[in-house]
C-alpha cells in the first residue's frame, strides 16, 4: 500500500506489467531523465556500430575487388610467360638438333625462332654459346658483338644444370637503344650434357605497363609489379603510368609482400596516400602483383554517408535527452505538487496530526504486517479531561491552541519513524505503536501524559486546574480470530476505565 491508497483508502487495481512499468515512470522523473539518455546514447551506439559494420563491408568489398584484379594481372602474366617458356623450349630443342643447325642461315632462323618471332613486346630471340657470344638471333641483321656472360641470366644457367625457366630482374638491354628488358632463359646442354649456352628471350618491361593500363584502382589507388627482391617492374598510380625505372620498394613493405599472398594497410612513401594494398604471387615467375586502392576512395561513399548519419543521430539523440529530462523536471515538479497535496491531504490542518483515514487503512497494514511476524501491536487512545466546559470557558480559539499544544506533545513524545499519531476527532487522539510491548506502550503514554501536564494551561474547570489527559493502553499479539478494530475497542474501553477513575491517569486493557 503506497502512500496516496493509504490516504484515500482506494486501492489500486493490478495493472498489466507494461501499465506497472509506466507509473513507476510517472513516479520517478529522475528514472525518466536517466532512461531518456540511456535510450538516446544506445541509440548512438546502434548507429555507430552499424557504420563500423558498413566501414568494415566497404573494405571487405575492395579487398574481394582488389583481390579479382590480383588475379587478373597474375593470369595475364603467367599466360604470357608460359608462351614465351614455350618459344623458348622451342628453342632449346632447335638449338641442340644438328640437323637443324646443318640448315642454311635463313631456315635455320625460320625454324629456331618460329614461335619466337610472333610474341608480342618482344625485344629480342638470342641464342648464346657457351663462352657468352651470341651465335643466332631471331631478326636478320648482324650478330650484335661482345659478351654477354657476365649477365646473371647466363651465369645462373651456366652453374645450375637443373634450373630451368630462368627470369631476370629488369635490366638495360645491351643492344640497340638499350631499352629496359627482362631476360626469360633456358640452359643448353651438347650432346654429353655439358654446358652449350643459353637460349634468351628478352621482354620490354613496358608489356608489364601495358597489363596496369587495363586495371583501373580509383583516382588515388596505386597497382604494381615488382620482383621478390624488391625491384619495381612497372606502377601505375593516381591514373598515372610511373614509367621505368620506377621508384623501388621500401625494405620493410618488400618484405612484407614477399610472404606469398595478404592484405595490408600503409601510407605510401613515394606520395604519402594510405592505400590498402592486396598481393600476391605470380605462379612460375619471381613478380609479385600488388593492387592498393587508396583509402580514401573506397572509404568516400562510407564518410559521406556517416557524416549524414551521424549528424542526424546527434541531433536526434540531443533533442531526445533534452526532452527527457524537461520530462523529467516537469514530472519531479509534479511529484512535489502531488507530495504537497498528499500530506495537506493526510493531515489534520489544526495539529498537523495524520487523519482518521490515515489511522484507519495504517493500522490494518500494521495488523496484518504484525499477524505475518507474530509480534504484538499497541494503540494508545488519548483524550483531552473536560475538554467541553474549557472550550465553553475560554472560547473555541483557545480551545484550538490547546489542542494544537496537546499535539505538539503527542509528537514529541513519539521516538520511532514508524510511530503514528492521528486526531481521532475533536478532542480524541490516537497513537499506534507497531512492535512494541505493553511496558513500551504505558512509557510512551506516561511521558505524554507528564508533557501536557507540564504544559500549565490553566483549566479551572478541571479538577487539577490544567489541561490534563486520560490514556486508554491495549496491546496484542494480532490473532486471525479478531480485526484491528478490536484492539481499538479495547484501548477505548480503557480510556473509560480511566476517565471513571479519576482522569489525568493511565488504564491498560486487561483483555
Amino acid at each position: 500500500m503506497d502512500k496516496l491508497e493509504s490516504i484515500t483508502g482506494r486501492r489500486e487495481k493490478l495493472t498489466p506489467r507494461v501499465q506497472q512499468i509506466a507509473f513507476a515512470f510517472s513516479r520517478n522523473g529522475l528514472l525518466v531523465g536517466v532512461a531518456g539518455t540511456l535510450v538516446a546514447v544506445l541509440m548512438a551506439g546502434l548507429s555507430i556500430m552499424t557504420l563500423y559494420r558498413e566501414r568494415v563491408d566497404a573494405i571487405a568489398q575492395a579487398n574481394q575487388n582488389a583481390a579479382n584484379l590480383v588475379a587478373l594481372i597474375s593470369n595475364d602474366i603467367a599466360r604470357n610467360v608460359e608462351l614465351y617458356d614455350l618459344s623458348l623450349l622451342s628453342m632449346a630443342d632447335m638449338a641442340q638438333n644438328p640437323r637443324v643447325q646443318a640448315l642454311p642461315t635463313a631456315l635455320r632462323r625460320l625454324v629456331v625462332f618460329s614461335q619466337a618471332a610472333t610474341a608480342t613486346h618482344l625485344g629480342g630471340a638470342y641464342l648464346v654459346d657457351a663462352d657468352g657470344h651470341i651465335s643466332d638471333q631471331a631478326f636478320f641483321r648482324r650478330l650484335p658483338d661482345g659478351l654477354i656472360a657476365d649477365l646473371p641470366y647466363f651465369t645462373e644457367q651456366q652453374q645450375h644444370d637443373d634450373l630451368g625457366l630462368y627470369i631476370s630482374s629488369p635490366f638495360r638491354s645491351r643492344l640497340g637503344a638499350k631499352p629496359w628488358v627482362v631476360a626469360l632463359s633456358r640452359r643448353l646442354n651438347n650432346t654429353k650434357g655439358s654446358f652449350s649456352g643459353v637460349a634468351v628471350i628478352a621482354v620490354h618491361v613496358d608489356y608489364f605497363q601495358s597489363v596496369l593500363n587495363k586495371i583501373d584502382t580509383g583516382p588515388h589507388g596505386s597497382v604494381f609489379i615488382a620482383n621478390t627482391n624488391g625491384t619495381l617492374l612497372a606502377r601505375r598510380a593516381n591514373g598515372k603510368d610511373d614509367g621505368f625505372p620506377t621508384p623501388t620498394l621500401s625494405p620493410g613493405f618488400a618484405q612484407t609482400i614477399m610472404r606469398g599472398s595478404g592484405v595490408v594497410t600503409k601510407r605510401s612513401n613515394v606520395d604519402g596516400i594510405r592505400r590498402i594494398y592486396t598481393y600476391a604471387a605470380i605462379p612460375q615467375t619471381p613478380f609479385i602483383a600488388v593492387v592498393g586502392p587508396a583509402e580514401e576512395d573506397v572509404l568516400a561513399a562510407w564518410k559521406r554517408r556517416s557524416w549524414l548519419v551521424g549528424t542526424l543521430s546527434a541531433c536526434l539523440g540531443i533533442a531526445f535527452i533534452c526532452m527527457s529530462w524537461i520530462l523529467a523536471y516537469s514530472i519531479r515538479e509534479r511529484s512535489k505538487i502531488q507530495a504537497e497535496l498528499v500530506e495537506i491531504a493526510g493531515s489534520d490542518p489544526l495539529t498537523g496530526l495524520r487523519t482518521r483515514r490515515v489511522l484507519d487503512n495504517r493500522i490494518e497494514e500494521e495488523w496484518r504486517r504484525a499477524r505475518r511476524s507474530s509480534t504484538q501491536l499497541s494503540v494508545l487512545f488519548v483524550d483531552i479531561d473536560h475538554f467541553k466546559s474549557f472550550n465553553d470557558r475560554f472560547g473555541h480559539a483557545a480551545g484550538d491552541h490547546a489542542i494544537a499544544a496537546v499535539s505538539a506533545a503527542i509528537q514529541a513524545s513519539l521516538k520511532r519513524p514508524a510511530d503514528l499519531a492521528a486526531r481521532y476527532g475533536g478532542e480524541e487522539f490516537v497513537i499506534l505503536l507497531p512492535d512494541t510491548r505493553e511496558v513500551g506502550a504505558f512509557t510512551v503514554a506516561e511521558e505524554l501524559r507528564q508533557r501536557v501536564a507540564q504544559l500549565a494551561i490553566a483549566h479551572p474547570g478541571n479538577d487539577h486546574s490544567f489541561v490534563t489527559v486520560s490514556i486508554g493502553c491495549a496491546t496484542t499479539v494480532p490473532e486471525s480470530t479478531h480485526d484491528a478494530s478490536h484492539l481499538m475497542s479495547r484501548a477505548d474501553n480503557a480510556l473509560y476505565r480511566a476517565k471513571m477513575n479519576g482522569r489525568n491517569r493511565i488504564e491498560v486493557s486487561d483483555t
